[in-house]
């Protein structure tokens, strides 16, 4: 028998993936609470149980699929050896997991639509900034990232990756492939080293 903590995650995960299916299909504006109850197959209880309006669903479905891919990327650090070969390796990681359909049209439809281009930015930001300083402030303490450098650099790789997966999830605007990609990022990474390298 499932526990109430495995019920409650259950629920909240129905419709998570409800809002993911409805928002993607008919828009945010066009999908009603009543649309998730009857999708998820939940009660209103239910839902305002977890969510405390439908904006604040879109928001986590935002959010956890940001940091999902975000941690993925941080992930691709293991193995390497020299730090800004991780820190490029993570920022290639994060470009793969964003161009995944599924996360796109969260990250680049969903997200915008419900709350905005300013407040996706803000939820976003508060972890990959953070994962951007840790992976630099890796290569600083090697010596290969010029100390005094890290925020600047962690915002510029920030904003040169949200381009470039912008570009990748549509490539109607400019036609890039993978080594461009590649090599777009390195070429960032080791500029913005500086003196570290």
């Amino acid at each position: 028998m499932a526990t109430q903590a495995e019920r409650t995650a259950t629920t909240r995960a129905r419709i998570l993936d409800a809002a993911r299916e409805l928002f993607a299909d008919r828009g945010f504006d066009a999908t009603t609470v009543g649309d998730l109850l009857l999708s998820a197959e939940v009660s209103k209880g239910a839902l305002y149980h977890h969510f405390a309006s439908k904006e604040a669903v879109a928001e986590t479905l935002f959010a956890e699929t940001s940091r999902a891919a975000i941690d993925a990327a941080s992930r691709a650090t293991d193995g390497e050896t020299d730090p800004l070969d991780g820190l490029v390796a993570a920022c290639l990681r994060w470009i793969d997991q964003v161009a995944d359909p599924a996360v796109a049209t969260v990250m680049f439809e969903i997200g915008p639509s419900a709350l905005g281009w300013e407040r996706c930015r803000r939820i976003e930001d508060a972890h990959s900034l953070r994962v951007l300083r840790l992976g630099i402030g890796a290569a600083v303490a090697a010596g290969r990232f010029a100390p005094d450098r890290v925020d600047l650099a962690a915002r510029t790789i920030n904003a040169v990756l949200a381009e470039l997966a912008w570009l990748v999830v549509h490539p109607e605007e400019s036609a890039v492939d993978d080594h461009d990609i590649a090599d777009v990022v390195r070429a960032t990474v080791h500029a913005l080293a500086g003196a570290g390298t």
